[in-house]
């Protein structure tokens, strides 16, 4: 029994408990606070729900989740559906097409594609017809004459003429081994650059005294195989050598060793040195230990020898005929 049966009051038959008016305080029971009556508690809408719940939840969510993937995909496949139908009602139609029409189509495509083409064929003909008359394109500048060219006062009267020039010409650092300085190309147009401009002006001059015309060098047909080499002259051996001009600068000492070297030790011989030993005779002409590269006459081996392929400009004679002058006659209208 606890405190709170020990004081209370009998029972009376009837069930209601008569209580004294005083409780006696008990030694053996302590004073305890009033008893409420016992009631069953409203269960709180704050009390957390079972973990279960919370995991349903989740589950539920992801479900979701899962549920509009699904309808996601199965959106894009009826799209996909609905097109591929549309492709092939498209194609259906196409087929459904006439053979007439199909050939018509047929043909406007090619002609279409023909015209494109040819378009483009003439184009690209026309481009290239422009690209060649500008690339060879003749210069104006060589369609003027002398003033002097149409003077109707005097003839040239040098048919059959016969004559002997004197020419000259720097010789070109390129044209060394092609073109060296000799008496065989005074009469060669190739080497002698001079040439034709010294013809001219010679056949002009003698036109002139015979005839008082004017510019007969234009005018006169010259026989080709009658312009002859004569002799070298005395000037062209006190011109400057070449192995003087490439060894004034050290620029040119590259040049020096390729053409002029005439020391085995260093290199290779010098091509000029090669083209003598090459093409001179040795008896009548020998190169001794001088250098093919220097200009002048040495006495070599008991011998005065001529070292013209060195000479940086060449003098000489050249004999020509004429076959034919052209004079101008006036219009008479």
């Amino acid at each position: 029994p606890t405190c709170a049966t020990k004081a209370a009051g009998v029972v009376k038959a009837d069930g209601v408990a008569d209580l004294p008016d005083e409780i006696a305080p008990s030694s053996s029971c302590r004073p305890t606070a009033a008893i409420r009556p016992m009631t069953t508690p409203a269960p709180s809408l704050a009390r957390r729900r079972p973990a279960q719940y919370v995991g349903d939840r989740s589950v539920t969510s992801r479900s979701q989740k899962e549920r509009r993937l699904v309808a996601l995909n199965r959106h894009a496949h009826l799209h996909q559906q609905a097109s591929k139908q549309r492709l092939t009602n498209e194609l259906l139609q196409r087929n459904n097409t006439t053979p007439d029409t199909m050939k018509l189509n047929m043909s406007l495509i090619a002609m279409a594609v023909l015209a494109c083409l040819m378009s483009s064929t003439q184009v690209a003909e026309a481009n290239t017809r422009r690209s060649l008359l500008d690339h060879h394109r003749y210069p104006q500048s060589l369609l003027n004459l002398s003033p002097k060219f149409f003077d109707p006062v005097g003839q040239c009267n040098l048919d059959e003429y016969e004559g002997t020039l004197e020419t000259e010409w720097f010789v070109p650092l390129e044209n060394l081994v092609t073109y060296p300085c000799s008496k065989g190309y005074l009469s060669n147009l190739g080497a002698n650059t001079q040439l034709l401009k010294d013809l001219k002006n010679d056949i002009s001059k003698q036109g002139w005294d015979m005839g008082t015309a004017k510019k007969c060098g234009d005018k006169c047909d010259i026989v080709n195989n009658l312009v002859v080499s004569g002799d070298l002259l005395e000037e062209t051996f006190h011109q400057r050598s070449f192995l003087s001009l490439l060894q004034s600068k050290p620029r040119y000492s590259e040049e020096l060793f390729y053409f002029c070297n005439n020391d085995p030790n260093k290199g290779p011989l010098g091509v000029l040195n090669q083209l003598w030993d090459a093409k001179k005779d040795p008896v009548e002409q020998p190169r001794g230990n001088r250098n093919a590269c220097e200009c002048g006459q040495f006495m070599v081996e008991g011998k005065m020898v001529d070292f013209e392929y060195g000479c940086s400009k060449c003098i000489g004679e050249v004999n020509y005929k004429v076959k034919k002058c052209y004079d101008y006659e006036p219009s008479s209208k």
